[in-house]
């Protein structure tokens, strides 16, 4: 079949059960349980089946592409009466529902009603935003694709020890600490790799409540379902799929560099001026 490309913002849905809104992008098909309480998407592209009635619409194949991005939306978004464009707009958009002011004004709001975007004063600001949105939706979609970050190692880092697949073999990983003394900044990888003086700074970007980083200790392990009986090993899809060991190793560098880059696009925010 042929693939349609497209990028999709991802939201909280209505009645989420945490009670906190998340937004994030995506270019692949989401589970509906993707974000709390039933995700709500919005795509910068439509694809409608082309029934050969719309002869001057651009298409792809046996479909047609429309923008997510409406006509109303572009003259509302309109400076001296010049329209921005609307892939800005759609960039415009993920900029905004990332700004701490924005989701803290209106937080009671987001979980029960679809987000409202305002207009920001001047074109210049709405570029910032547009290029913030923009930069963080590259950042989001391509996590597997960015430098792994600089982490250090209690015993040494494991690339000169020369360690073997299976001394990467990853079951749980843990904190240095628990309960009331949780060491965030140190992470027990397996009983041969502890990654330590993780930034506290790293786990402020939160994606459905939890940062990245702890999304990728629950989902990087060895469990088997208690109904199925089926087990689910973060190892086979590194070795399989991956074709490399240290692949969960390598996803947890990245997440840790996807949430600090997220931090630092996000701080350079223009303030709220609408």
């Amino acid at each position: 079949g042929i693939e349609l490309p497209n990028r999709v913002i991802c939201i909280t849905g209505i009645g989420s059960q945490n009670g906190q809104f998340s937004s994030y992008i995506t270019d692949k098909i989401t589970d509906i349980n993707f974000i709390q309480g039933g995700v709500q998407l919005f795509p910068l592209k439509l694809y409608e089946e082309n029934t050969g009635a719309d002869l001057l619409s651009q298409g792809v194949g046996d479909y047609l592409i429309r923008d997510g991005i409406t006509d109303y939306a572009q003259n509302y978004f309109a400076y001296d009466g010049v329209k921005m464009d609307k892939e800005d707009i759609f960039y415009y958009i993920y900029g905004v529902l990332h700004h701490p002011d924005y989701t803290a004004k209106w937080e009671q709001n987001l979980t029960k009603s679809l987000p409202h975007i305002p207009k920001v004063k001047s074109h210049d600001a709405f570029m910032v935003f547009a290029t913030a949105g923009r930069q963080l939706a590259e950042l989001h979609i391509n996590y597997d694709d960015v430098e792994p970050y600089q982490v250090n190692y209690k015993n040494g880092d494991p690339e000169l020890l020369g360690l073997s697949d299976d001394e990467y073999y990853v079951e749980k990983m843990k904190f240095g600490k628990s309960g009331k003394d949780k060491d965030r900044t140190t992470i027990i990888y397996n009983d041969h790799i502890t990654i330590t003086d993780i930034p506290l700074d790293a786990y402020n970007y939160l994606v459905n409540a939890k940062s990245p980083i702890e999304w990728v200790m629950d989902r990087q392990v060895v469990k088997t379902d208690k109904a199925s009986q089926i087990k689910n090993d973060a190892n086979d899809y590194a070795i399989e799929t991956m074709g490399d060991a240290k692949y969960p190793l390598l996803l947890l560098r990245r997440v840790i560099t996807v949430s600090l880059e997220t931090q630092s696009i996000i701080k350079q925010l223009p303030a709220l001026d609408f």
